[in-house]
């Protein structure tokens, strides 16, 4: 609530929001309030726009605009200061998107006529594609599939990475007094930057590896990776849930999938997984939130609950509140005691889960999972004692 509170206060005192001139893209970097004129936690953002320069990192520690990802729209610049803005970002705990913040006039919002801020494609290039690593959770391209309408207009967004390739570059990208360092251990520039860009890389959970792919490239040009290179490499984790395991677990299996991201408002599932309590006779989904101070009780939030629906294939089922029931503060176990609904988890392709709570307990529930052959068979083997009855 405290976000919320500050934010409209912000927008109220008509503090500078995010905007569509262009020409901020070529001038040094500025931090504006990025607000679409809703009242939910995603309405907010920090819009970052323009060229990295040494002074940037303070630039963005003085920033008084709010919320839980900062949208990246940089040509470039400053190598080390990009770095530097990389981890101030990781230590706010910020997720990095890349797009142009606009202002659209045409929307008016709620309080006072005050414009909504939309997006559009934008571009995070050198020196941002190395502050954009900072990010809890890192997105450089929206998937329709696993983001709702708060990301409309970032689709086609672009990060591109290029190697510092000449002294005289590098020597732009560092301080006077890093500049003596090199002097006084008798490193060459590329060596610093190689250093510092693997030191960085590992911090940030990047496959360290990924360096070799940028400086192996002979073109000076801008590398626009594809997507699976940046997953491969952990440059990007988009959203969506990862492959099945499976594990023993009471007198049965668990099998469970993992969410690719971290926690973000109104999806706060960190783990799914499904399997048979023989007591009941039933097939249990799991639903594990993340574990964090924002996340609050979740049997405090079931008398609230109002609506919880299974999803199989596009066939939607109702499910009872009598049949939730809450572990402990971060578990929910849904009970499937419907026979028909228990043949077609069985066999499943697509299953969602959508359990509504309130807001000041964390939002919405709403994982969606794609299965495949080899994750049919996992949920069969957990589901097996459950078919016997």
């Amino acid at each position: 609530m405290k976000i919320f509170i500050k934010i409209y206060l912000i927008s109220l005192l008509l503090v500078t929001t995010a905007y569509a001139n262009e020409d901020q893209y070529h001038k040094p970097m500025e931090f504006y309030q990025g607000w679409d004129g809703g009242n939910a936690l995603e309405a907010l953002w920090i819009a970052a726009i323009g060229v990295i320069e040494e002074d940037t990192p303070e630039k963005f520690k003085q920033s008084i605009a709010d919320g839980t990802k900062i949208v990246l729209h940089s040509p470039g610049g400053n190598l080390v200061a990009g770095i530097k803005l990389g981890r101030q970002i990781r230590t706010q705990r910020l997720n990095t998107f890349i797009a142009n913040s606009i202002n659209n006039p045409e929307n008016r919002g709620p309080s006072g006529g005050n414009p909504h801020n939309d997006f559009a494609p934008g571009k995070c290039l050198s020196a941002c594609a190395y502050a954009f690593l900072g990010g809890v959770d890192r997105i450089a391209n929206i998937d329709k599939k696993n983001w709702g309408m708060f990301y409309h207009g970032m689709e086609n967004s672009k990060i591109g990475f290029h190697k510092f390739y000449n002294d005289a570059e590098i020597t732009k990208a560092i301080s006077a007094k890093q500049a003596n360092l090199l002097i006084k251990f008798s490193l060459t520039h590329a060596q610093f930057i190689s250093g510092l860009i693997v030191s960085y890389m590992v911090d940030m959970g990047i496959d360290a590896n990924f360096i070799s792919l940028i400086n192996g490239n002979e073109s000076n040009d801008i590398i626009y990776f594809s997507d699976t290179v940046l997953k491969k490499y952990n440059v990007i984790n988009d959203r969506g849930f990862g492959r099945w395991n499976m594990t023993p677990y009471k007198d049965g299996i668990l099998t469970y999938t993992l969410n690719n991201a971290s926690s973000y408002a109104y999806n706060l599932v960190e783990k799914v997984g499904i399997f048979c309590d023989t007591k009941s006779q039933s097939p249990i989904i799991v639903l594990d939130t993340f574990k964090s101070d924002s996340i609050t009780d979740i049997e405090k939030s079931l008398p609230y609950n109002r609506n919880t629906h299974i999803t199989i294939d596009g066939d939607e089922i109702l499910i009872d509140g009598k049949n939730l029931k809450s572990i402990d503060m971060h578990s929910l176990y849904v009970a499937i005691t419907n026979k028909k609904l228990v043949r077609k988890l069985y066999n499943a392709k697509e299953l969602s889960v959508y359990v509504e709570v309130p807001r000041v307990e964390g939002g919405w529930y709403t994982p969606s999972i794609s299965i495949n052959g080899i994750e049919k068979k996992m949920i069969k083997l957990a589901l097996h004692e459950c078919l016997k009855y």
